[in-house]
């Protein structure tokens, strides 16, 4: 029998609680205190958690699911539109309309919505497909404490599942969290996390003063996504897996965070792209310090301003951006054309300079996802 210890939460985000620890000085995601002596983890979680606690146990590590919210329409519009390269051509189309590129300024405004209303449909339709992918819910047999005794529940929801409890596993059993194995011997199919082609054994943890660990232990560990396929050994005895991490901290949640929230890369592409901005906006400031002086005090004011802001659209090109966003649209409709789905159509630019593609696993999970790292 035990007691989960409960922390003050500091903050929330991306889907993993964070908690301040006094000693280090530093927000750390929180985790069930499973890195201890095997022998340990048998005499203080063996009995499950207090049904009383459970509740503030959830509050902590939230519900066991990977659920997100999907971007809505207009957030995902506005994203487009407010980068560097479209707020220049929203500048450039109020100036081609002041000197009356009326044409000129309508065309590029309508390739710039269009394209961009493409991008944001096409995004929001892979957001939606990854949702449905991941997002998964069944009904479990799991063991807790309630008033002193101890307890069987049958039918709970697995969004319901916490750190700590005794999860009932059978015969094709669909994993919806991180355990380890307590007692018996299965054969799981891991091919749609890990890619392994052939079903893999897996044990109960030994009864010895060995400390366990994630990457060491993994013949003790039940991940998240995976199946059951078998049960090995005496089919009358209940096999027993204690829970340890459920949503975004389990191994496939940490895949799905990966895609969702991708490290901020720097394309060199992007920042070439600034630097010849930033070029051509010296040459038109040393064109203007020879020009406009002569100028004042024969042409109004009005007018110096409006070829001033004009020469600018001329030096820098307004058409590059929409080049850009008509590539990137086309890229995007050839990828999901071949069930390929991109959540970050920045990096398409990046994808098209690589020459081959290297794959080290063969699973489900790594052909549903494609994920391009600059």
């Amino acid at each position: 029998m035990h007691s989960l210890v409960i922390v003050k939460i500091g903050f929330k985000n991306r889907g993993l609680t964070y908690v301040y620890s006094n000693e280090d000085r530093t927000f750390s995601a929180v985790e069930f205190p499973i890195y201890r002596p095997f022998q340990e983890i048998r005499n203080k979680f063996l009995w499950g958690n207090h049904e009383e606690e459970v509740p503030r146990i959830q509050e902590v590590f939230g519900k066991c699911e990977i659920n997100f919210e999907v971007p809505s329409h207009v957030r995902l519009f506005f994203r487009e539109i407010l980068q560097p390269f479209f707020l220049f051509q929203i500048l450039s189309v109020t100036i081609w309309c002041l000197t009356d590129y009326y044409i000129f300024a309508a065309f590029i405004t309508v390739v710039s919505i269009t394209t961009a209303i493409i991008n944001l449909i096409t995004v929001r339709k892979n957001f939606e497909r990854i949702h449905e992918l991941v997002h998964f819910g069944t009904e479990v047999d799991l063991y807790r404490r309630e008033k002193g005794k101890y307890m069987k529940s049958t039918g709970v929801k697995s969004r319901d599942i916490v750190p700590g409890d005794l999860l009932v596993i059978k015969d094709h059993f669909r994993m919806p969290c991180d355990c380890v194995l307590l007692n018996g011997q299965l054969l799981v199919d891991e091919c749609a996390l890990t890619g392994e082609s052939v079903p893999m054994s897996k044990y109960s943890i030994p009864d010895n003063s060995d400390k366990y660990m994630a990457t060491l232990h993994k013949v003790y560990s039940l991940y998240e996504g995976t199946v059951v396929v078998q049960k090995l050994g005496n089919q009358n005895v209940e096999t027993l897996a204690l829970v340890i991490r459920t949503s975004f901290s389990t191994l496939r949640g940490q895949l799905v965070r990966g895609i969702l929230y991708p490290k901020a890369s720097n394309l060199k592409f992007e920042r070439d792209s600034y630097y010849l901005i930033l070029l051509l906006l010296v040459v038109l400031l040393c064109g203007l310090s020879l020009g406009i002086p002569p100028q004042l005090g024969k042409v109004e004011t009005y007018d110096i301003v409006l070829s001033v802001l004009g020469m600018v659209t001329n030096a820098i090109p307004a058409s590059l951006p929409v080049a850009l966003t008509v590539a990137t649209s086309f890229s995007l409709i050839r990828y999901r054309k071949n069930q390929i789905n991109c959540i970050s159509p920045k990096r398409i630019i990046a994808a098209g300079r690589v020459d081959c593609v290297c794959f080290d696993k063969t699973g489900i999970f790594y052909h549903i996802f494609f994920i391009v790292v600059s």
